[in-house]
């Protein structure tokens, strides 16, 4: 347990300045292995979640955490001693173990295990016999960082993903359904051996970062090296795409990686989200396109598809924005080029500029791509109210023709009385013509709007063929594409 603090904020109240004069024991060289987990979960308001300087030990970084509070992840943690920790490892000796659960700004939540692992033979404070004894251990963590990356690990007699439920619905977490598949692990502990040197250097570090015990050969590397981190004597940091390895550095700066692991292990889940909306937002796009049963689709019913994906697309946007790209600087918070240095490489080297970048091409080209459709409705919406516009021109000419046929009608029978026939009745065979006259343009005023409608119907079905059959063409050339 004595190992505890070399990751964790002391719990003792003692004044700053009687802490100073004590003497300094020397620093324990137990060693922390922490896996991080995103997770797909949808939290809610809970309880028991605190800023990160509250729970790890941060320096004088503490108030810069402590201001940002609202922007950086917030976490719960449970305790538990190395005996209930079980786990297929027989390299070293887990001493301790602390269970996480951080909660983003955006709302993602994070799960994380911290194990304190020390080498076989090492004292109390955690301090290996030898350096072949340390090499040795290193060498071993392979095989934990798989375990652990498996979630191979049980708490208490209860597995690991059972626990990290029950833990997330206490934090407030709707519905838990276990951690997704977005992973970082980070390893902290004292400086490498001396001896360990050149090619045994490289291998051992190589090993740690891609999670294997297989001979590699010497090559580019694929993982990177910061600057400032590196600057200290004894001090070997590397970051990868899936493992960090932070040896001969101090606590407080294993302490801000951790938190910077958190966020950006939370931003990753949130834009595979994104992603997976983005194209679930697609395939509802497409469903306005076909044409189920071999009828068109109503166009009312297209404007309510595109309509609400371009409302999800807005939604996503601002969430990529917030979630993911505002998550890329932390300097704008913490003034410090070691943790901004590691948190830069970091973000690099997940591969989330780069996602970043595709996952926004892929929403700006799927907005173009709604517009261009809501576009081509607002043509056809501008054409159909000219078809209409002419039916009831047509209407109207043909409906003035009436106060003119009866005014024919009427003047007719209403001539002189002179010139009317007494003895022949108003529907006199000889009359006929004019009444026909009459009701033909009477009844033309009635059929000439439809024959109207019927033209403009042929004309419609027949520009509709044509653009089927150019859609069908197109549609096969993207397909072939793809």
């Amino acid at each position: 347990m004595s190992g505890m603090v070399a990751f964790f904020r002391r719990s003792g109240g003692a004044p700053v300045a009687a802490e100073a004069q004590a003497p300094r024991p020397a620093e324990p060289r137990t060693l922390i292995v922490s896996s991080l987990y995103g997770t797909g979960w949808t939290p809610v308001e809970g309880d028991g979640m605190l800023p990160p300087s509250k729970h790890l030990h941060l320096g004088r970084l503490d108030r810069y955490y402590d201001d940002a509070a609202g922007l950086l992840p917030a976490a719960t943690v449970r305790h538990w001693e190395g005996s209930d920790v079980g786990v297929r490892y027989s390299g070293g000796v887990i001493v301790w173990a602390r269970l996480w659960m951080f909660r983003t700004a955006s709302g993602q939540s994070v799960a994380a295990l911290s194990l304190g692992v020390n080498a076989p033979g090492s004292d109390e404070r955690g301090t290996p016999p030898d350096d072949a004894s340390y090499l040795r251990f290193l060498e071993s963590l392979v095989d934990l960082l798989n375990t652990c990356r498996s979630l191979e690990v049980a708490l208490g007699g209860v597995s690991l993903e059972r626990r990290i439920d029950e833990l997330g619905t206490e934090t407030g977490v709707e519905q838990p359904f276990g951690v997704s598949r977005e992973c970082h692990q980070l390893v902290a502990g004292p400086r490498l051996p001396d001896s360990c040197v050149g090619d045994e250097r490289r291998l051992l570090i190589e090993r740690l970062v891609y999670r294997t015990h297989r001979e590699l050969q010497p090559s580019v590397e694929t993982f990177d090296r910061p600057a400032e981190l590196n600057k200290r004597p004894g001090a070997t940091v590397v970051v990868g795409p899936y493992v960090s390895l932070m040896f001969g550095m101090g606590k407080e700066e294993g302490n801000t990686a951790f938190v910077s692991v958190a966020q950006l292990v939370a931003s990753a889940a949130r834009l595979r989200y994104i992603g997976d909306e983005a194209h679930r937002n697609l395939r509802y796009f497409r469903d306005a396109q076909r044409r189920p049963q071999g009828r068109a689709l109503p166009d009312a019913e297209k404007r309510r598809i595109l309509g609400t994906v371009a409302d999800a697309l807005g939604d996503l946007e601002l969430e990529l924005s917030f979630s993911v790209e505002a998550a890329a600087d932390i300097s704008l918070l913490v003034p410090s080029v070691r943790v901004t240095s590691y948190h830069d490489t970091l973000f690099v080297q997940m591969g989330l500029r780069r996602k970043f970048r595709i996952v926004s091409r892929m929403l700006r080209r799927l907005a173009r791509s709604i517009h261009a459709e809501t576009t081509s409705l607002e043509a056809r919406d501008r054409h159909g109210e000219d078809d209409r516009r002419r039916r009831w021109e047509a209407a109207y000419l043909y409906l003035a023709t009436i106060p003119l046929a009866a005014a024919l009608a009427l003047g007719y029978l209403g001539m002189n009385a002179s010139q009317v026939v007494s003895d022949r009745s108003m529907w006199a065979d000889e009359y006929r013509g004019v009444y026909l006259a009459i009701g033909g343009v009477v009844l033309g005023a009635v059929v000439m709007p439809g024959i109207v409608w019927v033209v403009q119907l042929v004309r419609r079905a027949v520009q509709a063929q044509r653009r089927e059959r150019w859609e069908r063409v197109t549609m096969r050339v993207r397909d072939v594409t793809r």
